[in-house]
Parts: C-alpha cells; sequence; structure tokens
C-alpha cells in the first residue's frame, strides 16, 4: 500500500511538472526556413467558408531576414503568389514586407505565440496569430480582417512543416 502511494506522488509530481512546463518558445525563421504547407478555411462574411491551401518555400537571407515565397490557392481560384519577409529588429520584435500589404507588417513574439499585424487593401486590417505547437511540427494560423472595427473574414489555417 505504501508503495502505491510513493508511486501516486510520483506520477503527481512529473505530471504537475509537465503541466507547468513552458511550450517552446516560436522562433519563425527555424520554423518557416524549408517547405511548409498550410490548409484552412477563409470565411467571409455572409458567406461559405472557402478552403485555402498555401504552399511555401522559405531562406534565411545573409542579414537573417526570413523570406518566404507562397503560393496561395483559394478554393477554384488558380493559385496566385506572394512574398513574405520578417526582420528581427528587437528581441521578440519583427518588422516585414507581404506583397500583399500596404504598408509595413510588425510583429511580436510571446512564448510561443507570433502576432503579426498589417493593413491589406480597401482599408482592411488583419491580425494574424500564429501558435507554435509544442512538439514543433505545426503551426496554428488564426487571422481576422477587420473594416472600421468590425470582423468581417477570418481565416484558420494549420500550417506543417513538410
Amino acid at each position: 500500500m505504501r508503495s502505491t502511494g510513493y508511486l501516486f506522488a510520483l506520477l503527481l509530481i512529473v505530471t504537475t511538472d509537465a503541466a507547468l512546463a513552458e511550450p517552446p518558445s516560436f522562433d519563425p525563421a527555424t520554423f518557416f526556413t524549408g517547405r511548409t504547407y498550410g490548409k484552412g478555411c477563409l470565411k467571409i462574411l455572409l458567406s461559405r467558408c472557402r478552403p485555402i491551401t498555401v504552399a511555401s518555400s522559405g531562406t534565411v537571407a545573409s542579414d537573417g531576414t526570413l523570406i518566404v515565397d507562397q503560393d496561395v490557392t483559394e478554393g477554384a481560384k488558380p493559385p496566385r503568389h506572394r512574398q513574405w519577409s520578417l526582420t528581427q529588429t528587437a528581441p521578440n520584435r519583427y518588422t516585414g514586407i507581404l506583397s500583399d500589404a500596404l504598408g509595413p507588417v510588425d510583429a511580436m513574439v510571446s512564448g510561443n505565440v507570433m502576432t503579426l499585424s498589417f493593413t491589406i487593401k480597401r482599408g482592411l486590417h488583419a491580425t494574424q496569430t500564429l501558435t507554435f505547437a509544442p512538439d514543433g511540427t505545426r503551426v496554428d494560423n488564426a487571422m481576422k480582417i477587420r473594416k472600421m472595427g468590425m470582423v468581417v473574414a477570418t481565416l484558420n489555417e494549420v500550417i506543417e512543416k513538410e
């Protein structure tokens, strides 16, 4: 009986330590270097979900800038190409360019989450939250697009390393 109590206490300590462990910090250059593939759903106000797929290839330039080339397919539309670049400007802070954005992209990392903010055509503002999975193989992408403060579209996507 006593050994069962010790075993239970040990199991409780191990389980508690695992639950309290911090998830790994998100390093966008490490995750997005190489090939990744995203699959998700774009929901625009008053319309059905449109399937989205994103095939990406990322590299890090000699100055440390992450460059990600993407082919985005939305529903039955032909794929369109876009490019991201992100440069670290301070610990956990990044700035960059997205070929779809009007102006700079601002990004901040807090633990396993990276939040990006940028403006796109027609006065739309996008906020993207990338959550890095503890196993390092996946990022969950949740994006909200707002017009005059009101959410007019959402994207939920799972991005995986190939």
